[in-house]
């Protein structure tokens, strides 16, 4: 009987504990605020030069993007890492005035807050802003947030 009770509570205990490793959560509110679905932006570290503002966003991390992440990694032990890939930040650059973007770096976390891997992007080229994208989006929230 004693078996049956410890079998039940360490089933429970799997089935409630799964949710919190699978899924990214959102970020502390009191300094991200959300610009788009599962993306957020630091509200607390803006900085303006001219027309350019520079931002942090933060990305939670679906099981769809997950995969794909996964699928493009070769070595075995960073696939294994990759397997709790769970939410990501960027720096981007926004000119207000030209509405265009450019990311900076990206730093890539697991379900743990422990950084997968850092990227940075040594390109100097500006993208165009998609309208209604979320770069457009993340746009209107910033540029009218500093102008205020």
């Amino acid at each position: 009987m004693k078996i049956i009770k410890l079998f039940v509570l360490i089933i429970l205990l799997v089935v409630f504990s799964v949710p919190f490793l699978c899924f990214a959560g959102q970020p502390d509110s009191e300094i991200w605020e959300p610009f788009a679905k599962d993306r957020y932006y630091n509200k607390k570290n803006i900085t303006k030069t001219q027309n350019i503002i520079t931002v942090w966003t933060y990305g939670t991390v679906a099981d769809d993007i997950r995969k794909k992440r996964l699928a493009n990694i070769k070595a075995p032990e960073k696939s294994k890492k990759y397997q709790r890939f769970d939410h990501f930040t960027i720096l981007n650059k926004v000119d207000c005035q030209k509405k265009v973007t450019k990311i900076e770096k990206v730093l890539e976390y697991d379900n743990r807050g422990q950084v997968l891997e850092t990227i940075v992007n040594k390109d100097d080229a500006w993208g165009m802003i998609e309208a209604g994208g979320e770069h457009e989006k993340l746009l209107n929230k910033v540029c009218n947030t500093t102008n205020k």
